[in-house]
């Protein structure tokens, strides 16, 4: 089929259904407005009726004709159904009307089921004024329905309001349609038409116009047929032939005589023709470049270094250079001789995979592998794999490189960046390096650890934000990298985890391979600086000592003097003494009586009193000098109940007005074994120790919130083979896990400042450990009590295979 005569059916096609579509609207059209006719005639004859039955029955009311059976008939309501029925008689249209109600008075006008519905539709929507819907009858005739509302007027209500109120024949006549109100909907005027006088004169107008569409249709077919005849089909003959002339190879033959478009066509067509003769010349041209192209190519490919190879898609090697032969081990031959689908070392390495993941996803993948070669070498190849198209047909290109040199080097870096790190890493101090702006660069195991949070969280950020304790050297580290001169900052106090600490902070600034950025060190000297100050605490206690040995020395002396005077006024007034009897007689009285007078006067109680308290006095400054005595550090047999008698003797003297406890109050439960031994110790230091855990007793209960338990220490005495254990154990408020752990370190006090020292148990803890080879170890649950227990061995010398025991045995007791 040639292009006329597809071109006249597409044509004949269009024009087919655009007549199709003006006859099929037409009729619609037609259709529409036949209907709009017969609604336009219903709305008339409603007109007519309407004003018939209201003029009439006004008339009738107005007339004084008495109302009654034989004159009922001439109301128009009840008279309408006859004057339908009449009307056929004179109308052959098919037109029926009527009036119809729900409750009809007269059954003829009952309403059917639709105009049931239509009451149902106005009563829903009063506002509907007309309803105008096409049915079909039973008989499945179609008609159209129109229906108007009639409702309840005033004197309507004459006949349907009140039924003792309706005319006595109305009464008379129905028992039904009473009881309606103004505005009430009472019934329909239906109109039925029948829709054949509808459909036929919309038929015989679509008729009349369809016989003059068709003709001019035809008419119009033939006008076009003829101008794509002369106009489309004899210019595209003509173009044909020359284009054919064109393929058969008469490149020099043109297009001409034609016109408009045509003419256009044609010239293009000789200008393309032009164009093709010219770039057929430059084609070869460019074949002889290609040409050219691929022998330079192939050299570039045949003298690189870098090893190359070009595979089919069965796998098969179809192009190699010598440098892949030399890189892995085999010659060129070899090279080419392989299927990589075959090729072991391939699917071993993981280069077999990657090559198939190019070739299925169409894109470059580069790997790097570890092979050996045939003469046992290891070597690291770079290999990048290039999928490419070749005829239609998936190739893979193949270049490796020979990077065990590089490899051997990063290899040597990556070791030597390990080392340095474990060297930084396995330092005691914090290590953090920071750049210009204070990012921090590095973060060593010991910044993690201190502050919890690992390098790649903290990389990048600003230090006074992860580390704030530095914020305050922020200064000093502009300082550093500016002036490239290292900073210090010592005894830097801070607070960790609520303790306080103290750091010595150096600065020191990148100043090699043009870094810029400084190396921040942090040291905790928190043990070095409590150890100097508890040194220069040492010394200072030492005076003291000296000190209260000096005053307890002089004390001693008037003390002396006192109580030898209090012994001499005794003896002079001694009754035996016969010497003291002939003086009183020489003072003209006798003893007894003075003796009688200083009874009367109670001088002799207080002279005892006084007795008695220089006495106390005297013992008080004999155990402060043998507590101060720096010669107790001598090992030598002990009584160890005396000495824990002197020291809760010791004890009792401690009166502390400023914390209001007194140890005379507190009970004393002694708990010690019926056969002691001697131990070997320095009484002096023991002495200290067992005074230690009694005022830190004592303190602690009276410290606490009020109890009802009394205040009790219990001290136990219980001896082994080898050593003696002594408990000194209360009734006190006990501590929890983190006081307990730091019990013995020195400077912790849990008391206020300018109260304790934090010295008291670390010294006791240092005297029994390190001067006596014992063990010291507290036992306390928060609210009930605290438990010390110190082993000390019977002979000061523990063997060596004997401490593990008892320190194992000591910790079993302890659950420590």
């Amino acid at each position: 089929m040639n292009l006329h005569t597809r071109l006249t059916l597409v044509i004949g096609a269009i024009l087919l259904l655009g007549f199709g579509g003006i006859e099929y609207s037409t009729y619609q059209a037609t259709l529409k407005y036949a209907e709009q006719d017969m609604f336009e005639q219903a709305e008339k004859v409603r007109g007519v009726l309407m004003a018939t039955r209201r003029v009439y029955h006004h008339q009738f009311l107005n007339s004084g004709i008495p109302l009654n059976k034989q004159t009922i008939g001439f109301l128009p309501a009840h008279a309408l159904n006859r004057i339908s029925d009449d009307f056929h008689n004179w109308d052959n249209s098919g037109f029926h009307f009527n009036n119809v109600s729900d409750q009809p008075r007269n059954q003829k006008q009952a309403a059917d089921e639709l105009e049931l519905k239509v009451m149902d539709h106005f009563r829903q929507k009063s506002e509907s004024q007309v309803y105008f819907q096409s049915f079909n009858t039973k008989e499945g005739e179609p008609y159209y329905l129109y229906a108007r509302p009639i409702w309840i007027e005033k004197y309507c209500l004459q006949c349907h309001g009140k039924k003792e109120e309706a005319p006595l024949t109305i009464q008379e006549l129905y028992d039904t349609s009473y009881g309606y109100s103004e505005g009430e909907l009472r019934g329909l005027l239906s109109i039925k038409l029948p829709a054949s006088t509808v459909k036929e004169r919309a038929f015989e107008n679509f008729i009349n116009g369809f016989i003059f569409h068709l003709s001019v249709f035809v008419v119009l077919f033939v006008l076009v047929t003829f101008l794509i005849r002369k106009y489309v089909k004899q210019p595209l003959e003509h173009l044909s032939s020359g284009m054919n002339a064109f393929a058969a190879g008469r490149y020099g033959e043109r297009i001409g005589c034609l016109q408009g478009e045509f003419a256009t066509l044609g010239s293009t067509f000789n200008e393309m023709a032009d164009k093709i003769v010219s770039a057929m010349a430059e084609r070869k041209k460019i074949e002889h470049r290609i040409s050219d192209a691929l022998a330079f190519n192939e050299k570039i490919i045949a003298e690189s270094p870098i090893g190359i190879s070009i595979y089919d898609p069965s796998g098969k090697c179809i192009a190699a250079n010598e440098a892949i032969g030399e890189i892995i081990g085999v010659t060129k031959d070899q090279v080419l001789a392989q299927n990589y689908h075959q090729v072991e070392s391939w699917k071993k390495s993981g280069l077999y995979d990657q090559a198939k993941s190019a070739i299925n996803e169409n894109c470059k993948k580069r790997y790097e592998l570890k092979i050996t070669s045939t003469f046992g070498k290891e070597i690291y190849l770079d290999c990048h794999l290039v999928p490419f198209l070749l005829e239609e047909q998936t190739h893979l290109l193949i270049m490796i490189n020979d990077i065990s040199e590089r490899m051997k080097a990063e290899e040597e870096l990556k070791y030597l960046r390990n080392y340095l790190k474990n060297i930084v890493n396995s330092m005691p101090s914090i290590l953090i390096g920071v750049d210009q702006e204070g990012n921090i660069t590095e973060w060593n195991q010991e910044a993690e650890k201190i502050t919890g949070m690992p390098i790649k969280e903290v990389q990048g950020r600003l230090l006074y934000e992860v580390f704030p304790q530095l914020s305050r050297e922020m200064k000093k580290i502009q300082q550093a990298i500016e002036k490239r001169q290292t900073q210090e900052d010592l005894k830097v106090v801070n607070m960790f985890n609520g303790e306080t600490r103290f750091s010595d902070v150096t600065i020191y600034p990148l100043i090699a391979n043009g870094a810029e950025g400084a190396v921040i060190r942090v040291d905790d000297v928190t043990e070095r600086v409590r150890l100097e100050e508890m040194m220069i605490q040492t010394e200072k206690m030492m005076s003291i000592g000296g000190l209260a040995a000096g005053m307890a020395h002089e004390i001693n002396n008037p003390l002396s003097i006192i109580l030898q005077s209090i012994q001499n006024i005794l003896g002079f007034l001694s009754l035996e003494n016969t010497k003291n009897h002939k003086v009183a007689q020489e003072c003209n009285t006798e003893l007894e009586y003075i003796l009688h007078y200083l009874e009367k006067r109670r001088a002799l109680t207080l002279i005892n009193g006084m007795k008695e308290a220089t006495e106390r006095s005297a013992k008080i400054v004999s155990d402060m000098l043998a507590f101060s005595h720096r010669g107790g550090s001598e090992h030598k047999p002990v009584d160890i109940v005396e000495l824990v008698e002197k020291t809760i003797k010791l004890a009792a003297t401690d009166y502390d007005l400023k914390k209001q406890y007194d140890f005379r109050h507190i009970k004393i439960i002694r708990e010690f074994d019926s056969e002691l031994n001697q131990v070997h110790c320095a009484a002096a230091e023991i002495q200290q120790v067992l005074l230690n855990l009694l005022r830190n007793a004592a303190q602690a209960m009276f410290d606490q919130p009020k109890s009802t338990e009394a205040p009790q220490i219990t001290l136990r005495i219980q001896q082994s083979h080898h050593n003696t254990c002594i408990e000194v154990e209360d009734n006190g408020p006990g501590m929890d896990l983190e006081i307990r752990k730091r019990i013995f370190e020195p400077f912790f006090t849990t008391k206020q400042v300018g109260i304790g020292t934090g010295l008291g148990l670390s010294v006791s803890y240092f005297i029994v450990t390190n001067n006596h080879k014992g063990q010291i170890a507290v036992e306390s649950i928060k609210d009930k009590g605290t438990k010390f227990v110190i082993q000390l061995p019977l002979d000061g010398d523990i063997p060596e295979n004997r401490v593990e025991l008892i320190k194992n045995h000591f910790q079993n007791a302890l659950h420590v």
